[in-house]
């Protein structure tokens, strides 16, 4: 484990509690946190906080809210709790950082970037601070006390901050869900820089907007979004009247009614890869390997390997089975595999929560956490519409299973598979990740919706989105997620946190 200036004074199990950071300045190895451990594991007294009326201890001057922060008596604490949420204010979020900071904050890298669990990712000298179990919830302990103490919101280059009004001494201030939530745009905070393309068997592009992002963050490569489209290969059918999918256009409304570039464009490049946070791949309808030449899947690779993010839905598993070697041998790859005939068709996927004899603490969590939002029934059971069955195994030494069917005609059907890039790198090396999925998560509108419902411009963006209203902004944002689309919402989520292995609980972030 790392070392700030201080201690690091432990941690719980992220499936189900809150983990901690040290104070910020002035500590002692004694701490006022409730339910704390030390290194070792040994639970510690709990005086009421370590600074304020008698000055701060050890050899760090204490300035800045430090000083704010009070001893309080009997075991006391001052705490500020509440439940994170994402942009749409609904669904409560696993592994998200909520802490004071002590200084100005630090701006946000855009672009590929080696974001590891480490002391740089979180600025502006956290002074206390925790991260969300996997009901979202969070209390931080040993507040400072006084009017409008600031307070950040941050998964990854997710990052919002606020201000909490008032903090009253040695008791628990609780915060609005109106408060944090994650940003629904730039005004509000920072949002991770997209690139989203468009599929025939796919809408990846409308779930943002089903998470509550504002549709002003949407634009073309080179627009002022935070969200950049662009346009897959066979992503719409001989009658573009009679489905749910995006032409490639924006309608007239948004983004000046401009067409997306193709996905070549983003894909064959390292160069232009690397300029985004995050790649997300709705499924084509097909393979499409001429739009896929050698060098896209090096690139996307090597994307990955500086810091990149990649989601691929279904037919993209063309980029990993035909990718560098190290990718191919993440698992056992079936293009002929077994496709259901119906829409409705459904299966089990259950949830893994071990590796082997081992916890998987993130399965665990996952478990947990769609148990809490409701998408499951039991807890390690998830049903799947128009699951897929091309990824029919994972090999452990390079990926990681989430989701699989082990009842699937044929054979099993992984539905997501995640691994830290480069691959089979030390911990201390790893810098991106990558996720798979075998169904298909956010379609659109159901095929031969009457256009008088889609909007005017039938399947162009976003008229073809599910919920999507252009007399009610809201409306899609207002809509619940499916079970599925809770699940991809987790793990988009945990795709764009800082990267650690999956064999340990996430690791709380140092204070500085």
């Amino acid at each position: 484990m790392k070392r700030g200036s201080t201690l690091l004074i432990g941690f719980l199990t992220a499936s189900a509690s809150i983990v901690m950071l040290a104070p910020g300045c002035g500590s002692s190895d004694v701490s006022g946190f409730d339910n704390m451990v030390d290194e070792a594991g040994i639970p510690g007294p709990n005086p009421g906080g370590d600074f304020g009326d008698s000055g701060p201890r050890g050899g760090k001057p204490c300035t800045g809210l430090c000083q704010q922060q009070v001893r309080c008596d009997d075991g006391g604490d001052t705490t500020v709790s509440g439940i994170v949420y994402d942009p749409a204010g609904k669904v409560p979020l696993y592994n998200v950082v909520v802490y004071v900071p002590n200084a100005e904050l630090g701006g946000i890298q855009t672009g590929a970037s080696c974001d590891r669990c480490d002391p740089s990712l979180y600025s502006g000298n956290p002074l206390t601070g925790v991260q969300t179990d996997a009901k979202g919830q969070f209390k931080i302990p040993n507040m400072p006390v006084g009017k409008d103490i600031p307070l950040v919101i941050q998964i990854g280059k997710w990052r919002r901050t606020i201000k909490v009004p008032h903090v009253a001494r040695c008791v628990d201030t609780p915060l609005p869900a109106t408060e944090t939530r994650l940003p629904r745009n730039q005004r509000e905070g920072n949002i991770p820089l997209m690139a989203i393309t468009t599929g025939g068997s796919d809408s990846m592009e409308c779930l943002p907007l089903r998470m509550g992002i504002d549709i002003s963050e949407y634009s073309i490569k080179g627009g002022p979004g935070r969200i950049h489209l662009y346009k897959g290969e066979n992503d719409i059918e001989e009658d573009p009247s009679d489905n749910a999918y995006s032409t490639g256009k924006f309608v007239s409304s948004v983004a000046g009614g401009a067409s997306f570039p193709a996905s070549t464009e983003l894909w064959n490049s390292t160069d232009r890869l690397k300029a985004y946070d995050m790649v997300i791949l709705s499924c084509e309808g097909s393979p499409n390997p001429k739009s896929k030449p050698p060098e896209a899947t090096k690139a996307l690779y090597e994307y990955e390997s500086i810091g990149g993010r990649v989601f691929a839905s279904h037919w993209h598993e063309y980029f990993f089975r035909k990718g560098p070697e190290d990718v191919q041998k993440t698992g056992t790859w079936d293009e002929e595999a077994y496709e259901p005939t119906s829409d409705t068709y459904t299966a089990m996927g259950i949830v893994r929560t071990k590796n082997g004899d081992k916890d998987f603490p993130k399965g665990i969590a996952f478990a947990d956490w769609l148990d809490n939002v409701k998408a499951t029934n039991p807890r390690t059971q998830l049903s799947i519409t128009e699951p897929r069955g091309v990824l029919t195994a994972v090999n452990a030494s390079k990926a990681q299973e989430w989701i699989t069917i082990p009842t699937y005609p044929r054979a099993p059907a992984v539905q997501f598979m995640s691994y830290n890039a480069p691959i089979g790198a030390a911990d201390d090396k790893i810098c991106g990740r990558a996720i798979f999925t075998d169904m298909h998560v956010s379609a659109g509108v159901p095929r031969g919706t009457p256009r008088d419902i889609v909007g005017e411009q039938g399947t162009q963006f976003p008229a073809g989105c599910k919920g999507y209203d252009p007399k009610d902004p809201e409306a899609v944002r207002k809509a619940d997620l499916t079970p599925q689309e809770k699940a991809l919402e987790f793990m988009l989520f945990d795709l764009a946190s800082c990267v650690s292995s999956d064999d340990k609980p996430p690791p709380p972030p140092v204070i500085h």
